[in-house]
This record gives structure tokens, C-alpha cells and sequence, in this order.
């Protein structure tokens, strides 16, 4: 297990909140583990990979001139508050399926 601060939200109210666990998932795909990734956060691959996008796109951006109007366009259909929106709503649903499995001692997830 991967030691880290403690989490504010579970100090305050007692149960995890929506990223408890997204840290340790994103770690664990580093290491290639995604079985433990996954118990970690569902959401870690995806977020895994929207990061290594990010890093590849600003490097694009930086060193080929040519591909900026392309990585602008997706850069703002990223920003659109519709994208927030849905990402937000499968944080909530995802915790949600967690914090049912937490209730139901069925340990599929890892806190």
C-alpha cells in the first residue's frame, strides 16, 4: 500500500470522498498493475491517460507549430462546460458504486 496524506473529506464526514484511492490507482498504473489500479479508482485509467494526451499535446504544441489549430480545437472542445459536466457526473456515479460496495463489505474496492 502506497502511503499518502489523509484524505479531509473522510476526516470530516467518514466515508471516502469521489477521488479516494485516485492517486494510488494512477501509481499503480505506472507500475503496470492495472488489476490493483482498478480496485484503487475505476475512473485511474482514464484519467491516467487524459494526463499522458495533456503532456503529448503541449509538447506537440510546443515543437510543432503545425499541429496547434488541430490541438486548439480539441483543447477547446475539452473546455466545454458540457464535458465537465458528464466527467463530473461519472466521478459521482463511480463513487456511488463504490461507497454501494463499501455498505455491502463486498471489498471488490480498495480505500
Amino acid at each position: 500500500m502506497i502511503a499518502g496524506l489523509p484524505c479531509l473529506f473522510r476526516g470530516a464526514f467518514g466515508i471516502p470522498c469521489p477521488a479516494c484511492g485516485l492517486t494510488r490507482s494512477i501509481a499503480a498504473l505506472w507500475r503496470a498493475d492495472l488489476v490493483l489500479s482498478a480496485r484503487y479508482h475505476p475512473i485511474g485509467l482514464v484519467v491516467f491517460l487524459i494526463l499522458v494526451v495533456t503532456v503529448i499535446g503541449s509538447a506537440l504544441y510546443l515543437v510543432a507549430p503545425s499541429t496547434r489549430p488541430c490541438l486548439s480545437r480539441l483543447s477547446s472542445i475539452a473546455g466545454r462546460p458540457v464535458v465537465a459536466r458528464i466527467a463530473l457526473a461519472v466521478l459521482i456515479l463511480t463513487w456511488l458504486f463504490r461507497l454501494g460496495d463499501l455498505a455491502l463489505h463486498g471489498g471488490v474496492f480498495l480505500w
